[in-house]
C-alpha cells in the first residue's frame, strides 16, 4: 500500500512538472531579435563543451540568418564555404533521388526487390517483397546495420569503409526475419541498397545522379561524396564526442546513407528549395515530404517527435545526422516558413537543439 501512494505521488509530482513547463513554453514571449536567439542556443552548446566549430542558419519569412561560433576563439574557423560532413542527411537526398526517377519513369515506389535485383542476388524469401517505398521510408525490417557486416566494424575510427557489395549480397541470401515488414525500423543498410539499385537501374553512379538531379540544378557545386584537393583546406577536422581528433568517414558502399559532404551555403539552397518551392526540382522534393495531419509517410524525412510535439513544432520536417566525428541537423516548418540548418564537427546528436532552434524561430522576430 505504501509503495502505491508513493507512486501515486510521483506521478502526481511528475504530471506537475509537465504542465509547468508546457505553461511556460505556451507563454514564451518574442524577444525581437532571433538573432540573439540562435547565438543563445550556440553558446549553450559550447559551455557544456558540446561544439568546436558550429554553423547556424535560420530562414524566417525568407530573411537567412547566419550564426558562426568556435571554442575558444573570437573570430571563428569555418564560414559558408566550409566544408562539413552531413551524414545521414544524405538519406534525404537519396530518396529526393528516388521521387526524381518515379517521376521519369525509370522506377516505381512499388517495384520490390525480386522484380528489382532478383536477377542479381539471391534473397532471402522475406526480402523479396520489400518495396523501394519501404526502404525509403525506413519499414522494409532491414535493420539499421546487420550482423553479417557489424562483424566487419574493426576500423571503429572509420567503420563504413570495409563494406563491400559482397556484403549486401551475403546479407540479402542469408538475412533472418529482422523487423516486420511495415514497421518503422531505421536502417543505413536499407537506405544505402536503395542507393545501389538505382545506380544498377541506371548504369550512372549515385554521385552523377545526385549531381545531375538535385546537385546542379539547385546550384549545389560544393556538395558531394567526395573532396578535391583543391578543397580540402575547406574540409573541417572532425573531432569524437571526447572532443578528440578524429578521421573522417568514409562510405563507399553506403554512400546513400550517410556519404554525402557540404557546404552550409549550398545546404541552404536544398533547405529553401524544400521550404519555397521555387525550383525546378522542388515538386520533387516536396513528394518525399511527410504529412502530419494525414500521417503520410515521408521518403527519407521525419515527421513531428515526442520532442517536437511538446516544443509546440507540430508540423516540424526535419532529418539529422550523425558520423564520427561531424553532426547535422536540417529541418523547416511550411505553416510557419521557417527552416534551420545546424552543422558540426563534433560528434553529437543535434535533434534536441534544432528541434529548440526550430520554436525559436516560430516564437521570436527579426530585428529589424
Amino acid at each position: 500500500m505504501q509503495f502505491f501512494f508513493i507512486a501515486l505521488i510521483s506521478v502526481g509530482i511528475l504530471a506537475a512538472v509537465y504542465y509547468w513547463i508546457k505553461l511556460r513554453l505556451a507563454r514564451a514571449i518574442d524577444s525581437g531579435d532571433l538573432q540573439a536567439e540562435l547565438a543563445k542556443e550556440a553558446t549553450k552548446l559550447f559551455k557544456h563543451d558540446l561544439a568546436r566549430d558550429l554553423v547556424i542558419f535560420a530562414i524566417k519569412d525568407g530573411i537567412v540568418l547566419e550564426h558562426y561560433q568556435s571554442k575558444d576563439v573570437a573570430s571563428p574557423n569555418v564560414s559558408a564555404d566550409s566544408i562539413y560532413e552531413i551524414g545521414s542527411i544524405s538519406k534525404v537526398f537519396t530518396s529526393s533521388l528516388l521521387s526524381i526517377l518515379v517521376a521519369e519513369n525509370k522506377l516505381k515506389l512499388d517495384d520490390d526487390l525480386d522484380t528489382l535485383i532478383g536477377d542479381r542476388f539471391v534473397l532471402a524469401d522475406h526480402i523479396k517483397p520489400i518495396t523501394l517505398q519501404q526502404l525509403a521510408t525506413h519499414t522494409s525490417g532491414i535493420p539499421r546495420v546487420p550482423k553479417v557486416m557489424l562483424n566487419k566494424l574493426e576500423v571503429m575510427d572509420n567503420p563504413y569503409s570495409t563494406f563491400t557489395v559482397d556484403d549486401i549480397a551475403e546479407y540479402l541470401k542469408a538475412a533472418k526475419q529482422y523487423g516486420k515488414l511495415g514497421k518503422f525500423e531505421y536502417s543505413n543498410l536499407g537506405m544505402g541498397l536503395l542507393g545501389h539499385i538505382m545506380e544498377w537501374k541506371t548504369g550512372q553512379t549515385l554521385d552523377a545522379l545526385m549531381k545531375k538531379h538535385i546537385f546542379d540544378p539547385l546550384d549545389m557545386h560544393a556538395t558531394g561524396f567526395s573532396v578535391s584537393d583543391e578543397n580540402l583546406p575547406l574540409f573541417v577536422d572532425a573531432h569524437d564526442p571526447k572532443g578528440k581528433p578524429t578521421p573522417h568517414w568514409d562510405f563507399p558502399i553506403l554512400g546513400g546513407a550517410g556519404g554525402i559532404r557540404s557546404t552550409p551555403s549550398d545546404m541552404i539552397k536544398f533547405l529553401k528549395a524544400n521550404l519555397d518551392g521555387n525550383t525546378a526540382i522542388s515538386e520533387h522534393l516536396v513528394s518525399t515530404h511527410p504529412d502530419p495531419k494525414s500521417k503520410k509517410e515521408g521518403l527519407g524525412w521525419m515527421g513531428p517527435t515526442i520532442v517536437e510535439r511538446f516544443l509546440g513544432n507540430k508540423n516540424l520536417i526535419w532529418h539529422n545526422g550523425l558520423v564520427g566525428g561531424h553532426a547535422s541537423y536540417i529541418s523547416f516548418e511550411k505553416t510557419n516558413n521557417t527552416g534551420v540548418l545546424v552543422l558540426s564537427n563534433k560528434a553529437m546528436d543535434l535533434h534536441v537543439v534544432g528541434s529548440k532552434l526550430s520554436r525559436a524561430l516560430r516564437i521570436h522576430s527579426i530585428k529589424h
